[in-house]
């Protein structure tokens, strides 16, 4: 994680302005211009955007401006779903069934299956981020639980379970070592404190402020805020580190500052915005 001192202040997200957007890639299977097909998830590090181009069956390597920094991440016939990178910039990427890490320079490292027993259902990975400790923590969507990981896929326990959990779609990390997930089809968040000892319930379905539809994708930025990919309302909504509703922005279109179907999102060194606007094909920076 970068100093403070190098950290520019974060958006006021109750005063997001449309104009003060930009979008990078359009629909395609190029890479030089960039091109998407659905962009499903994106992480940020050290200046770079980090995609999951879904449908593309690659993840993209790319600046702040839309230029490649590597070669794509090929995934052959199955596409990534989510992904994060760790501070040393290795790349941890899942296509729902296989976790697998990558170096910095985008080489294989190593791979890695979730953990179940005859009594599951066989896991299929929605998302990843990463702990403090540089530990990963994967949502099992259909066992309603995340599955965590050394970095070398040692397993080291779960988190939730069908009594707490319902279809997990988003995971993040706060500032508290607190665990927070987006139930996509239950139209709200858990936050779990204490290593997953008790939590807080967040939202509910609906339109207005605090209240989601189809939550998936989460980031947290440098003051604790949490942020969501807020789905089939197209908006990212921002909420406290205690669930109080802080501002939203975006809205449907494809037009400057609007998204379509946003699945997921990441926040810079510089407290900018990047959307992975799945429905639009592209990625929408707020800055």
């Amino acid at each position: 994680m970068c100093l403070s001192s190098f950290i520019q202040q974060g958006l006021n997200y109750s005063e997001v302005l449309e104009e003060n957007s930009y979008s990078l890639g359009s629909l395609g299977m190029r890479s030089v211009p960039l091109q998407f097909d659905f962009p499903c998830c994106v992480a940020s590090h050290n200046g770079l955007i980090y995609t999951a181009d879904r449908s593309n069956c690659r993840v993209l390597v790319f600046d702040a401006v839309g230029e490649l920094s590597r070669e794509p991440i090929e995934f052959g016939s199955t596409g990534p779903v989510a992904i994060a990178v760790n501070k040393r910039g290795n790349i941890v990427v899942t296509d729902s069934q296989i976790i697998k890490v990558f170096s910095s320079d985008g080489a294989l490292s190593h791979n890695f299956l979730p953990v179940y027993s005859k009594r599951d259902t066989r896991p299929e990975i929605s998302a990843l981020t990463l702990d403090r400790e540089g530990n990963i923590l994967a949502a099992d969507r259909p066992n309603h639980r995340i599955q965590k990981f050394r970095i070398d896929g040692h397993f080291l326990g779960f988190i939730g379970g069908s009594m707490y959990l319902q279809y997990p779609s988003g995971v993040a990390i706060t500032k508290n070592n607190d665990v927070v997930i987006s139930e996509c089809e239950s139209h709200q968040l858990k936050i779990f404190h204490e290593h997953g000892k008790s939590f807080t319930v967040v939202g509910r379905s609906g339109v207005g402020k605090n209240q989601l539809m189809n939550p998936r994708g989460l980031a947290v930025d440098y003051e604790g805020n949490i942020l969501i990919a807020d789905s089939l309302n197209h908006r990212i909504q921002v909420i406290d580190s205690q669930g109080n509703f802080i501002g939203s922005f975006g809205r449907l279109g494809s037009g400057p500052g609007c998204l379509d179907t946003p699945y997921a999102l990441a926040v810079n060194r510089r407290g900018h915005v990047i959307v992975a606007d799945s429905g639009n094909h592209r990625i929408t920076c707020f800055t």
